[in-house]
């Protein structure tokens, strides 16, 4: 017995039948623009959702949370994190080449898989100088005259 119910789309009314892939590359490559996108959305999403858990953590915390350098150092972890899952994927990030060229990775017999960061492999062209004095030569010369002309003297004799 067959089915009389389904009723077949007239062909002679698809107005635009160029949008139908009949190539296999074509569909291939259509099919992995789709993958990407829709991978991008998913890490972007979890990576949102991880960081304001996290920033809501912190919050809790009474961490401060609206200094610059907070914000400059959440920024980081987030990349590194969105870095992490698009690992997952197999999708290059620029992220996963820092962690990369910081991170050693090692076995030890009693403590099992380990991992080492060395920020000096990253940061060998950074120069780590302490100054002295942080002040133009006018103004340490002003500071160092003010020092001279200030004179303690306390209101009660401290011998008694």
């Amino acid at each position: 017995m067959t089915k009389d119910n389904v009723i077949v789309f007239p062909t002679d009314r698809i107005v635009n039948n160029k949008k139908i892939l009949t190539d296999k590359k074509e569909v291939q490559k259509q099919y992995e623009k789709i993958h990407k996108e829709q991978t991008r959305e998913f890490v972007e999403g979890v990576v949102d959702d991880t960081a304001i858990q996290l920033l809501r953590t912190f919050i809790a915390c009474d961490i401060r949370v609206n200094s610059p350098q907070f914000t400059r150092d959440l920024a980081l972890l987030i990349d590194i994190l969105r870095g992490l899952i698009y690992r997952d994927f197999n999708v290059d990030y620029p992220s996963q080449k820092l962690v990369e060229e910081m991170v050693s990775l090692y076995h030890d017999k009693e403590l099992g898989p380990s991992a080492k960061v060395d920020y000096e492999r990253v940061l060998k062209n950074v120069k780590n100088v302490k100054t002295d004095n942080v002040f133009s030569n006018e103004i340490s010369q002003d500071l160092d005259e003010l020092n001279e002309d200030i004179i303690f003297e306390p209101d009660f004799d401290p011998d008694k």
